[in-house]
């Protein structure tokens, strides 16, 4: 997502670790040039996937190397930039983007895509097929995404613009509006264009962030995605002293989630909304506009990615293992 607060001068030491208390934060990689990375996911391996919103790409990154590198393993023909990732069968993915407006973060209207790719069908020099399975849709944005556990080949998006939840099926590549709430948009006179972001399935409710109204939610839903309950505020960014916004979390098996939050913070907000700052700005490595985060299979490191948006970052985004 765009930078949400003012910039603030921070230094990025390459490959630095800093503690903050039993916490190591450590940097895997900056991209060498201007690269947002918006999302990202853990194959079964452990290696990470990343999606660029400026570029429709999608990288691999082995968080174990000696010298983690990013490399190019994934295009989606057609648009420009990615935003969701959601596993979808063992190592196959669906990953959604459209034709970038990136001054307003948004799509350009009926350009969004969704395509599959899949690591158990790959091309002669390795890397994953990529095939679009879904094409348009009445949407500007389709933000974060999740699949359903008890139907994954249906996943739901984040509409940032109208405040809806969309619902695809990659099957048959149909889509539709799962369902809409004011809760869900962008509420008026707000600084950030983005409402509903990031969103993740947990047993019968769909968790989700609001970047313009600055809270951590969820709902009650169906097997199939439809609304079953009211929206519940769980966390606001208001407890937390800087904070401008939250942005794509992950959950951990027991409901934790792990929020990146604009400009620089990762949190833990715990399912009674107990809300604590894992990583702020006071350390030697400084989050860049924290876009997204993912957990290791074994939870017990969390990755954060970012878009890049400070001045000293140069709009390189970075890859940062936090390991708790």
């Amino acid at each position: 997502m765009p930078s949400l607060a003012p910039l603030v001068p921070s230094v990025l030491l390459l490959g630095a670790a800093h503690l903050t208390g039993a916490l190591q934060v450590r940097q895997l990689y900056q991209f060498p040039e201007a690269t947002f990375i918006e999302n990202i996911a853990v194959r079964p391996n452990g290696h990470l996937l990343l999606n660029t919103f400026a570029n429709a790409s999608t990288y691999t990154l082995d968080p174990n190397a000696e010298d983690p590198t990013a490399e190019l393993i994934a295009q989606v023909p057609g648009i420009t930039g990615l935003t969701g990732i959601a596993e979808v069968a063992k190592d196959v993915f669906a990953v959604s983007g459209g034709i970038s407006d990136v001054a307003n973060y948004a799509f350009e209207a009926g350009t969004a895509q969704i395509a599959i790719v899949s690591f158990k069908k790959c091309e002669k020099d390795g890397k994953p097929t990529v095939k679009t399975v879904a094409k348009g849709g009445n949407t500007t944005m389709l933000n974060g995404m999740t699949a359903l556990p008890k139907h994954p080949h249906i996943v739901l998006h984040a509409g940032s613009k109208e405040g809806n939840i969309f619902r695809t099926n990659t099957a048959t590549g149909t889509f539709d509006i799962a369902f809409q709430d004011e809760k869900l948009g962008v509420s008026a006179n707000a600084s950030v264009p983005l409402g509903i972001n990031g969103l993740h399935v947990h047993g019968d409710y769909l968790y989700f962030t609001n970047s313009a109204q600055q809270f951590f939610g969820r709902v009650k839903i169906t097997e199939t995605g439809d609304r079953a309950g009211d929206i519940e505020e769980i966390a606001h960014v208001g407890t937390v002293s800087g904070g401008a916004a939250y942005d794509d979390f992950s959950l951990a098996r027991d409901g934790t989630a792990y929020i990146g939050l604009h400009p620089h913070f990762l949190v833990k907000v715990t399912t009674d909304g107990e809300q604590t700052v894992l990583v702020d700005d006071s350390g030697d490595i400084v989050l860049a506009g924290p876009t997204s985060t993912a957990l290791s299979k074994d939870e017990k490191t969390v990755y954060v990615v970012t878009g890049g948006t400070s001045e000293a970052s140069g709009g390189k985004g970075q890859v940062v293992a936090v390991t708790l």
